[in-house]
C-alpha cells in the first residue's frame, strides 16, 4: 500500500549518486520564493519519469535549513545547490545514500526500470537459492546507485512454484515484461506474473498531484 502524505507542493530535486542523477520526488513545504534557490521544480503533467523516484527510504537528498526573519525554513535541495546554500548561511545535512551488505541470512537483489535500480532485501531461501535470472533480477555487488523502498517506480512481480517448498516471489526487470505479458523465456522457466509494473507518468501523478 502507498504511504500517505501531508499537504504541500509536489516537487523534485536532482540527487547525484555515483554516475547517476535521480529525480527525487517529494511533498515539499518550502515556500515558493525559495524553491529556485533550493533547486526544487514542481511536478506537472508533462513530467519526464525517467530516473524519477518517489520518496524512497534510501537514498535521500541533502537537506538545507536556516532561520530567516519570518521563521525557520528547511527542505531537500538539489545536489548542485549544496555549495551555494552553504555559502548563503544554510545548514546542510548530507545526503543519505543506500548502503548494503550481503549476508548468510539475506540477499540484496535489484531490477532496473525507468533508469532506476530498484533494490530490496529478502531472506535467503532455506531450500537453496532460486534462479532469478529469468525475470532479470540480479544480486547486488558494488552498486552505489541502488534505490530502496520507493513508491514509484514499482516493478512487476512474478512467482514461481518450487516443488516441495511452495511459491517464491520476485520483482521483475523492465526488460522481461511487456504490459501484462511476461518474457517467453521466463514463462518457460515456470514464472508467472502476479502484478503489473507501474512505470508511466500517470502512475506517478496518481500518487502525487492527481
Amino acid at each position: 500500500m502507498a504511504r500517505e502524505y501531508g499537504s504541500g507542493t509536489w516537487r523534485w530535486v536532482s540527487l547525484v549518486i555515483g554516475s547517476t542523477t535521480l529525480k527525487y520526488v517529494f511533498d515539499s513545504k518550502l515556500k515558493d520564493s525559495l524553491k529556485s534557490e533550493f533547486g526544487q521544480i514542481d511536478v506537472t503533467a508533462q513530467f519526464n519519469v525517467t530516473n524519477a523516484v518517489l520518496s524512497p527510504n534510501r537514498p535521500k537528498p541533502a537537506r538545507a535549513s536556516k532561520r530567516l526573519a519570518d521563521g525557520h525554513e528547511g527542505s531537500f535541495c538539489s545536489s548542485d545547490k549544496i555549495k551555494p546554500l552553504k555559502a548563503d548561511g544554510f545548514q546542510i545535512t548530507r545526503p543519505k545514500l543506500a548502503t548494503f551488505n550481503q549476508t548468510t541470512l539475506s540477499r540484496v537483489l535489484f531490477v532496473t526500470l525507468n533508469g532506476v535500480k530498484y533494490a530490496w532485501r529478502r531472506p535467503r531461501n532455506t531450500g537453496g537459492e532460486v534462479d532469478v535470472n529469468p525475470v532479470g533480477a540480479q544480486d547486488a555487488t558494488d552498486e552505489t546507485d541502488l534505490v530502496f523502498g520507493a513508491d514509484f517506480p514499482k516493478p512487476a512481480q512474478g512467482v514461481i512454484l518450487i516443488p516441495g517448498q511452495g511459491s517464491y516471489r520476485c520483482f521483475v526487470d523492465n526488460t522481461k515484461v511487456d504490459g501484462a505479458t511476461l518474457d517467453a523465456a521466463a514463462a518457460s522457466a515456470g514464472w508467472a506474473l502476479t502484478s503489473p509494473q507501474e512505470i508511466n507518468v500517470e502512475s506517478l501523478l496518481n500518487r502525487t498531484i492527481g
